[in-house]
């Protein structure tokens, strides 16, 4: 698992590894994710107390990146994902802030 989420730190990702993650909680509670599951659309939020540099990344069923947004403006970051034309699945979320990684799914119904 360590080697998976590594990846998806990186950017990288395979089909078999992007339908293998297993449903968990996010890592922190820096990160959180709505409503999960979803239907057609999802939110990613934390807080960036701090100001420091973040890439926010989420990655379909494919492994493809579905969106990225990167910044470092201090306070509460709220970014919509829109799942509506989306195959059901697991959507990798892979938080960047500062030095922490966090990571979750969102499960697309």
């Amino acid at each position: 698992m360590k080697h998976l989420l590594l990846a998806f730190t990186l950017g990288l990702c395979t089909l078999a590894g992007c339908n293998n993650i297993p449903e968990e909680p996010a890592t922190s509670q820096v990160l959180q994710v709505y409503p999960n599951p979803a239907t057609s659309m999802a939110h990613v939020s934390f807080q960036n107390v701090s100001g420091q540099a973040f890439t926010l990344q989420i990655y379909d069923t494919k492994g493809a990146i579905l969106l990225e947004e990167k910044g470092n403006q201090a306070g509460d970051k709220i970014f919509p994902v829109d799942l509506y034309e989306k195959p059901e699945g697991r959507y990798q979320v892979v938080l960047q802030l500062g030095e922490q990684v966090s990571t979750s799914v969102i499960l697309k119904k």
